[in-house]
């Protein structure tokens, strides 16, 4: 993601959590999106989207324990477009927006009930310098992805400092 897609996607985040206590719409209100609207969200998405009762259905979360949230549509975008794509649909139906980058959270915090899901998993692309010893990376990379990623490359010479968790993903450093 450049540098202005990644500030414009925090900016649309950022609008999300400031308005957390807003009431955002439900499949029981009138002015919930159809099926052929959601239907058009497909088709507008490069990337994949599942919506609830489709076969491949499956809201991904570390917690298993208690109930996993059900968004009304999962997107797994392969470009930052599928992301604004996903985020318009979600704006202009008032629908409630979660974004995860691993699913790595206990406490559902980034996945909600009825949300346009934004899973950031699929965008997990690596770039390495290696004379540089810098590593560009997709917010969909995990550390075990990350570190198996420089030890292929750098021929085990470089190593990644992280936490002890191979789960847990990257964030936005600057």
């Amino acid at each position: 993601m450049n540098n202005f897609s990644s500030k414009v996607l925090v900016f649309y985040i950022l609008i999300g959590v400031t308005l957390a206590g807003y009431q955002y719409s439900l499949p029981s209100d009138p002015n919930w999106p159809s099926k052929n609207a959601f239907q058009l969200l497909k088709a507008n998405v490069k990337g994949k989207v599942m919506l609830r009762g489709d076969v491949d259905y499956n809201p991904h979360t570390w917690n298993k324990v208690t109930n996993v949230p059900k968004p009304a549509a999962i997107v797994q975008p392969s470009n930052n477009q599928d992301v604004i794509t996903a985020l318009k649909f979600a704006r202009d139906n008032n629908i409630r927006i979660s974004v995860q980058s691993t699913g790595h959270h206990q406490d559902h915090r980034n996945i909600f009930d009825n949300s346009i899901h934004i899973d950031m998993s699929s965008m997990n692309f690596k770039s390495i310098d290696l004379k540089g010893k810098t590593i560009t990376l997709g917010t969909g990379n995990n550390f075990s992805q990350i570190q198996a990623y420089v030890a292929q490359q750098s021929n085990r010479q470089l190593v990644v400092a992280c936490g002890a968790d191979p789960g847990v993903g990257i964030c936005k450093l600057d």
